[in-house]
């Protein structure tokens, strides 16, 4: 049925005095028309356009004009103030930055009854008249190990830690100023490594310790074919106040390669004793005044008594002649240094010299438990040729039997 026609003229509707604002569109009633996917989109980019201060302040076509003045106005207070926020916060930021440069650094240790200890950072700490040296060891480093000795906690280092990368630092370019010399000076057989093959870390492994202190207080590195790590007999360094150690061997080898030195030792005892009784070595870690064989064995093994058998190793008798030798765990020689030493300009050759003397011992032993090509040519052929000669002399004898029965 068609709508119904109005006749006669429409009433004349009262002027409204028009906003300035922009007005909201009109929202139809979703009881009885849906709206249009045009009116959406158009509703979407006003509301994503508009801020949430801007949405909330929007009049309605009814609103009286005394509201809408009222309604600007405050948005207006609203806009000033909140430029003033945004006017203030840099300046805030700028007073605090301020402030933090002209105070020390500082590290919040919490405790839990006492709330919480400020520690002052520690800066690196100046080297004075002494400059650093690639080859040498600065006092610095040495001052601030004792000072770990007597302060060995994290909190302590945490608050030191420029003081203690200023002493590593110093280390691994010593270490890496010995590991350029080690070839030519030393050993052949040690490759130029990075320090990071060489150097210990500080920390300790403290898991199955009653010593529970969390780092070592000492700096340590050691040279071998293959680093600090692998099954090499080594060259080792340890940095510290009052007891620097230059030392090498190997400490606590594993079964099977125990087992290869023991049987080296039984069966050809002459060539550790011989490397014993060097001129070089006896000097440099016994003395002059043992250099027989005898004391030079005995030298050896008080070194390594500490971890040694009671009783003899399984499958050697208990009256062997080199029970001795045999019952030992360890293979190694050291020599103690003192402060005066590892701060004297010379303390890297001195070391490069005591590696120097070790080094018979250091190829013993890697020519034991890991051989290279042609390592053992010369053992087996003094051993064909001690069994030969062994066999001429039986057929020696047999053939003068034989001429006295005839």
């Amino acid at each position: 049925m068609p709508p119904r026609k109005m006749t006669g003229s429409a009433p004349t509707a009262t002027p409204r005095r028009q906003s300035a604002r922009t007005k909201a569109p009109v929202k139809k009633s979703p009881y009885f028309e849906h709206p249009s996917e045009d009116e959406d989109e158009g509703h979407k980019e006003e509301s994503d356009t508009a801020s949430d201060f801007e949405a909330e302040s929007e009049p309605d076509d009814a609103v009286h004009e005394d509201e809408v003045e009222a309604s600007e106005g405050r948005e207006e207070e609203a806009d000033e103030d909140e430029e003033e926020e945004k006017a203030a916060k840099p300046a805030r930021k700028r007073t605090l930055s301020t402030a933090a440069i002209s105070q020390p650094r500082v590290v919040k240790k919490k405790k839990a009854s006492t709330g919480e200890v400020f520690i002052p950072h520690q800066r690196a700490p100046s080297p004075g008249d002494i400059e650093y040296a690639d080859d040498q060891i600065h006092p610095n480093t040495l001052r601030f190990l004792s000072d770990l000795t007597e302060n060995n906690n994290r909190s302590w280092l945490h608050g030191h830690d420029a003081v203690y990368r200023a002493g590593k630092a110093d280390f691994d370019k010593f270490v890496d100023s010995m590991t350029a010399a080690m070839p030519e000076r030393v050993d052949d057989t040690i490759p130029e490594l990075p320090v990071k093959d060489l150097v210990f870390r500080i920390h300790r492994d403290i898991r199955f310790s009653n010593d529970q202190t969390p780092y070592k207080t000492y700096f340590s590195a050691a040279w071998s074919r293959t680093g600090r790590k692998g099954p090499y007999a080594c060259y080792y360094l340890q940095i510290k106040p009052g007891e620097t150690i230059a030392a090498g061997g190997l400490w606590h080898p594993e079964a099977q390669a125990l087992g290869l030195i023991r049987r080296s030792i039984d069966k050809h005892p002459e060539r550790l004793k011989r490397v014993l009784t060097g001129e070089g070595f006896a000097t440099e870690f016994f003395g002059k005044s043992k250099r027989n064989e005898k004391n030079m064995v005995k030298s050896f093994v008080a070194a390594n008594a500490a971890y040694a058998l009671k009783t003899a190793p399984k499958n050697y008798p208990k009256d062997h002649k080199d029970i001795a030798l045999l019952r030992l765990k360890s293979f190694t020689v050291s020599k103690t240094l003192d402060d005066k030493d590892v701060l004297s300009p010379e303390f890297l050759n001195r070391v490069l010299d005591m590696f120097k003397n070790m080094e018979p011992l250091i190829t013993y032993l890697n020519r034991v438990i890991k051989p290279d090509a042609g390592d053992n040519d010369d053992d087996d052929s003094d051993d064909d040729e001690d069994a030969d000669g062994e066999d001429d002399e039986e057929d020696a004898e047999g053939e003068d039997d034989d001429a006295v029965e005839e």
